[in-house]
């Protein structure tokens, strides 16, 4: 199925719910640090062919809250407590991976690799119980060039794209020779750990060790440091025939030590063509990779004072940012504002029904709600969730947003 032309946020909402089944796992297994709740993301946006955890977390007000406005409350796929993941759950239960064999045939899966070796695992699993090949987005082969960033800045480069001035490496000599070419200060980053900040070899040192006491192996990438004055990431839909289409332009923001911590979106933001040499990168981006030529794709800019603006990441898949985006959009016919994030809680929280009654989940005219969902939780506590919330102006939103905030923050 390909997504009809000119589309509408509606279109767009129909033809995802219609066209795919979701598996986003994005529990890192080795990771203790990063135990996301992607997988319910797809339920926004009232789909049912959706394999994730279980609905923990939310509470009754706050479920029956979410049905009334589309959320998806009853997945076709709801993997079993007590697993790693749903990949591992899926792997483990042969009447579930049956199902979903089955729901995959005619539709496209669009998959998340925290483990790849098991996400492979369970991608041949159900190829051979459904007997159709899988269409994976984004295939196993396409995540990995992606997660290689020697590999993208390549691409990058060959279609002219700007590529900020970077190394990888797990040398603390050859990081912090790159920081001295530089001239001073380097932003470090590895997987999901933190990304920091870095103005002396001391502090590539402490990066290193905190990255090697986590135990991750992958290597550091380590970036010249600009003054930005802004973050876009811009979502694009890829059709069968490899035309991009804008999806949302959404502003990133960023806590002091340069973590991201959420994102503030609106239809202003991609108006007058701002972002029409976005698009034309994306199609080449495409063109560069086969595989990638249908599904989303999101790509983190930085722009500079100066006009510059490089790619500082490419993400071939739904972004965290995508399904609330979609929802707000196809919620109203002007888009207003809306600050989406994701808030660790810092005290004893059990469900969402505790902060449910700051909310309002009406969204009418008055352009004023939030949206409450995607709760991690471990041990009967929540240890975070996703939101959105939507005002009639950018402050109006990040209003609305930091009530919620201090509503789930420690006040005792």
């Amino acid at each position: 199925m390909t997504p009809p032309p000119n589309r509408s946020p509606h279109e767009i909402v129909d033809y995802l719910r219609q066209s795919h089944v979701f598996l986003h796992d994005d529990c890192w297994p080795h990771y203790e640090g990063d135990q996301d709740e992607l997988s319910q993301h797809p339920l926004i946006i009232g789909s049912e062919a959706v394999a994730c955890s279980p609905l923990l977390g939310y509470g009754e007000e706050t479920l029956e809250a979410l049905d009334a406005i589309g959320f998806n409350c009853a997945p076709k796929y709801l993997c079993p407590a007590g697993a790693n993941s749903p990949t591992e759950a899926i792997l483990a239960n042969a009447p579930l991976a049956d199902a979903l064999a089955e729901g995959l045939k005619g539709r496209r899966l669009s998959i998340f690799y925290p483990d790849a070796s098991r996400s492979v695992e369970l991608i041949e699993s159900l190829v051979s119980r459904s007997q159709v090949e899988a269409h994976q987005l984004p295939s196993p082969h396409e995540f990995q060039r992606c997660s290689d960033r020697t590999v993208t800045d390549g691409y990058l480069r060959r279609i002219g794209a700007g590529t900020i001035e970077a190394t990888t490496s797990d040398s603390l000599a050859e990081i912090s020779s790159f920081r001295s070419a530089v001239g001073g200060e380097v932003v470090l980053k590895c997987h999901h750990h933190p990304t920091v900040v870095a103005a002396s070899d001391k502090d590539v040192a402490s990066y290193l060790r905190s990255v090697c006491e986590t135990g991750l192996t992958s290597p550091i990438r380590a970036e010249k440091r600009h003054s930005v004055i802004s973050s876009p990431v811009v979502a694009i839909l890829i059709d069968d025939l490899g035309n991009a289409s804008l999806l949302y332009v959404a502003e990133q923001l960023f806590s002091k030590g340069c973590n991201h911590v959420g994102n503030v979106f609106s239809s202003e933001f991609d108006t007058n063509g701002r972002y029409d040499d976005c698009l034309k990168l994306a199609q080449l981006i495409a063109e560069e990779n086969p595989s990638m030529r249908s599904g989303v794709v999101g790509l983190d800019l930085i722009r500079l004072a100066d006009g510059r603006q490089f790619i500082i990441d490419v993400n071939a898949r739904f972004n965290s940012s995508t399904f609330p985006a979609l929802f707000v959009q196809s919620a109203f016919d002007e888009v207003p504002y809306a600050a989406i994030y994701k808030k660790y809680v810092s005290r004893g929280i059990k469900s969402l029904d505790e902060v449910f009654e700051r909310c309002s989940f009406e969204m009418m005219s008055s352009g004023y709600g939030t949206l409450l969902f995607s709760p991690r939780s471990i041990n009967g506590e929540l240890s975070h969730f996703y939101g959105v919330s939507v005002g009639c102006d950018a402050q109006r939103a990040l209003e609305q947003a930091d009530q919620i905030l201090q509503a789930s923050s420690r006040d005792c």
